[in-house]
């Protein structure tokens, strides 16, 4: 543990951001470590229980978006972790839900962009929460969390963001490709190995795995194909964590410009053309 005091205080730089060289630090001290925990063999298991709580809260969040109540919890019998989940949809979730976008709405009644994408989310989270659509979410949304964790740790690692301590960035590195590093192995093995695939349709416990149930759902659809879909996701997260890094000015404050009165904003925009 470093005992170095707090770095100085992040602000996201002017214009287009590049990756300093405590960014590229921290990403190769990282991956090696990553790759040390993931390819010996003992050391890989360390920790695959960080990717069960990413993965299993994945699914009992979407799950209670979308009215099911769900309590997520690692699976002593088998391995990994398990989800519970409400077979009854709750409609007052729902009712909180919409709620909370209604106060969103208002919020950014002001600002026309913002206000525009939140009426989008309304649509289309109207049009999922009361169809199939909600069940397959909730089933994908496990790995999907996955590298939604990924990128978030790997942004943090790039631009120093919330960092406290500057032996974070490293670790925030690592344990993002040792997420990615696992991810990646799945879906190459679902895309590439028949063996994988039948091992993984078999399930465990009596109960199919994710992606099998998903392609129940969605007809034509091979858990081969969604393995090509989740390792083409593997990179965006990587790619998706550099232009956060790189366009961090124009998303920082976002929520500040969207909310501002409208004359606060206008002032505050004459004066960056000034």
């Amino acid at each position: 543990m470093s005992v170095a005091g707090p770095p100085d205080e992040w602000r996201a730089p002017v214009g287009a951001a590049t990756i300093s060289r405590e960014g590229w630090r921290a990403l190769g001290l990282g991956f090696m470590i990553a790759a040390v925990l993931t390819f010996l063999p003992f050391f890989g298991m360390l920790l695959n229980p960080l990717i069960t709580i990413a993965h299993e809260l994945g699914h009992a969040v979407v799950a209670w978006v979308f009215g099911y109540p769900a309590v997520p919890a690692f699976d002593f019998a088998y391995g990994g972790g398990v989800t519970s989940i409400e077979e009854e949809q709750r409609m007052w979730i729902v009712v909180v839900v919409y709620g909370l976008l209604a106060y969103a709405g208002w919020r950014v009644r002001r600002h026309i962009p913002t206000a525009v994408a939140l009426v989008g989310i309304v649509v289309l989270y109207s049009f999922i929460v009361f169809a199939d659509w909600a069940d397959v979410l909730i089933l994908a949304m496990g790995h999907g969390t996955e590298l939604i964790i990924a990128g978030v740790f790997l942004y943090r690692a790039i631009s120093g963001y919330a960092i406290l301590q500057v032996d974070e960035r490293p670790a925030y590195a690592m344990a993002a490709f040792v997420i990615l590093f696992h991810d990646v192995s799945f879906a190459w093995g679902l895309t590439t190995s028949d063996f994988m695939r039948e091992l993984y349709d078999e399930g465990k416990g009596g109960m199919l795995n994710d992606f099998t149930v998903v392609t129940m759902y969605v007809r034509g659809t091979t858990v081969a194909d969604i393995g090509r879909w989740f390792l083409a996701g593997c990179g965006l997260t990587v790619v998706a964590a550099w232009l956060a890094h790189r366009y961090q000015h124009a998303i920082a404050g976002w929520w500040d410009r969207a909310t501002a009165p409208a004359d606060s904003r206008r002032l505050g925009e004459g004066r960056q053309t000034n």
